[in-house]
């Protein structure tokens, strides 16, 4: 009867330690996909900020060109000139400097579709500090000279 009993003691103590192995394993997993689902939730967040930032850049670009200057003129116009056609103009903005959000834009103007174009490229970053990850998204849109209100857009997301 005794030697039964010092048995089932030895038998508790290895069942305790199996039950405490698997509760860390599954603890251990638990972490890690809960960790995973953070990561890929901030870069999808970062990756539609560097979306919106790229439309910003894009949209402010269109807004300086097709503005009236002290002359009365448009800089698109000035831009289409033949005398200008090697000109490029470079900018970057800092959005958000807390969350380093930069847009950088070049403006040039092109020969496309037989006709004056302006190529007006953007892109958008922001630099996910927690992941220590950049997300950027670039994009390119032509507006035509003559009609500033036709334009062609391509958008690409990176990561």
């Amino acid at each position: 009867m005794k030697l039964k009993k010092k048995r089932l003691k030895g038998a508790a103590l290895a069942n305790v330690m199996y039950v405490c192995v698997f509760v860390i394993l599954l603890s251990a997993g638990l972490f890690t996909m809960v960790n995973t689902n953070f990561r890929s939730a901030a870069i999808q967040m970062g990756s539609a900020q560097a979306y919106y930032l790229t439309l910003t850049g894009i949209d402010l670009s269109i807004a300086a060109l097709t503005a009236p200057n002290a002359e009365g003129g448009k800089l698109i116009d000035t831009l289409a000139l033949p005398e200008n056609s090697s000109e490029v103009l470079k900018s970057s903005i800092s959005i958000d400097p807390s969350k380093n959000a930069v847009v950088s834009v070049e403006v040039k103007p092109i020969d496309y579709k037989e006709g004056k174009w302006i190529e007006i490229k953007a892109t958008g970053s922001i630099l996910l500090t927690m992941y220590d990850k950049a997300v950027e998204n670039r994009g390119r849109c032509l507006v035509n000279v003559a009609n500033p209100a036709m334009l062609e857009w391509e958008i690409n997301k990176t990561v």
